[in-house]
């Protein structure tokens, strides 16, 4: 049998039988050449070419030569179709299993992973300033309490509620925002701080006169003053200057503050618990404005007070007897309101007490017997509420007593003769009752009486 392989761009054959006749490959012949295709091939009978003798000094162009095969020759692997063929069919086959098991793996892992339930929102990263960290925030908790520092270390939705409050915002404008950067241990933090509540907490944004303006390189406001009927200029809230320069903030020498006049400038939201901490203010006047909620018990601590005026809002609920513990208090207007319940019996705290101004609520009860208790009381409104009972004896011994104003309630009783004690009365209003009896002479004698 012969094999034939090409080595140039002959053709070549493979003959299956052994060659007979005068074309007989003998054993000891070296080379055995076929025709160049084109040329003439000597074939058998049955058509097949053959092989025939060449003598290799012969050869003027390349031919292809014939080789004896061997049955138990094996051909290399690297040259075998087959195992070819099969070795890359296995390598497309591991790398598709690769490819879809790295798939399915990455998904499980996915849905491990994955949060039974989408969050609301991403969580609120708390500040991280050096000042932060300075120990003003734990000085201010002191006034505030611990919720300001829940805002500051609590990470998530369920902490925005803490970083919306006032004394937060107060807290964090004060140590990130505020231009004056005072330190832990100034000795007026606390005091600019409070102003900063009451900003926030009755929604300084939107205030009538002075409000913050974020980026304003004017610090200053000029406003129209109707208790004064004048203009004056000032400095805004929460800008850089001295919060004694603030709109209607009055301080002493030594720059702590005495008066914070806020009337009529559209405060909203309620009075904060901070501002007792003002432990000097002489002055607190917040009238005819929005304010709500209810007036807080904490401003009877302040031991100097003694102006405190909120009439014109909408504050309600009981009306704080600690209040009444004031015994610097001079002037109490709270009219105008909606406070319930009754009026505390104790009156006799408040030694220094000049003027009561409690119209238009909707106090209930009887008027305290107290109420004469305090010798320089000189004005005294409780008319357009809902009290009932008599007058006490006691109002009628306040000599110094000017204006006595009682009138739409549900008084009954009689007019004492003991109304011509107060010499200096100037006004008595008693109408809308249920007033019985006829009235006492001696009011004709007081000589001063014109309404």
């Amino acid at each position: 049998q012969i094999q034939s392989k090409n080595y140039s761009n002959y053709e070549y054959s493979k003959v299956d039988e052994k060659l007979e006749g005068p074309h007989k490959v003998d054993d000891d012949t070296p080379y055995c050449g076929l025709v160049q295709s084109g040329g003439v091939q000597p074939t058998t009978d049955q058509g097949l070419v053959t092989a025939m003798a060449v003598d290799v000094d012969d050869i003027t162009a390349p031919l292809t030569f014939a080789q004896a095969y061997d049955e138990n020759e094996k051909i290399p692997l690297h040259k075998n179709r087959r195992v070819i063929t099969y070795t890359i069919g296995a390598l497309l086959v591991f790398v598709i299993g690769a490819v879809g098991m790295t798939l399915v793996m990455t998904k499980n892992v996915a849905e491990q992973m994955a949060p039974t339930m989408a969050p609301t929102s991403q969580p609120t990263s708390p500040p991280t300033s050096l000042r932060d960290r300075s120990g003003i925030w734990e000085r201010l908790s002191h006034l505030s309490g611990e919720e300001i520092l829940l805002g500051l270390r609590g990470v998530g939705p369920e902490y925005d509620v803490y970083r919306k409050t006032p004394q937060f915002k107060a807290a964090n404008w004060i140590i990130n925002e505020d231009k004056r950067q005072l330190t832990v241990d100034d000795h007026l933090l606390e005091q600019r701080y409070i102003l900063a509540v009451i900003y926030f907490s009755t929604h300084g944004d939107t205030w009538t006169h002075c409000a913050h303006k974020p980026g304003d390189l004017d610090t200053n406001c000029t406003y129209f003053d109707t208790t004064y009927q004048d203009n004056f200029t000032e400095s805004r809230y929460l800008s850089e200057a001295h919060e004694c320069k603030w709109f209607q903030t009055y301080c002493s020498e030594d720059n702590v503050l005495r008066e914070l006049l806020l009337y009529e400038n559209n405060l909203k939201g309620s009075i904060p618990t901070e501002i007792a901490q003002l432990s000097k203010l002489r002055r607190l006047r917040l009238n005819a404005n929005k304010l709500t909620s209810t007036l807080p018990s904490e401003l009877g601590q302040m031991k100097h007070l003694a102006d405190l005026e909120v009439h014109g809002n909408e504050l309600e609920g009981t009306f704080p007897p600690e209040i009444f513990e004031l015994d610097t208090l001079q002037l109490l207007n709270i009219a105008i309101n909606r406070f319930t319940g009754t009026i505390p019996d104790k009156f006799d705290h408040l030694k220094n007490m000049k003027g009561i101004h409690m119209f238009q609520n909707k106090f209930e009860g009887s008027i305290p017997e107290t109420l004469g208790e305090m010798p320089f009381l000189t004005f005294v409104f409780l008319d357009n509420n809902h009290l009932t009972g008599t007058i006490p004896d006691s109002i009628y011994s306040v000599n110094r007593l000017k204006q006595l104003q009682l009138q739409n309630n549900r008084l009954t009783g009689t007019l004492s003769p003991k109304i011509g004690n107060i010499a200096h009365l100037e006004r008595l209003m008693i109408n809308e009752n249920d007033f019985s009896g006829d009235l006492p002479e001696e009011l004709y004698e007081l000589r001063k009486l014109d309404w």
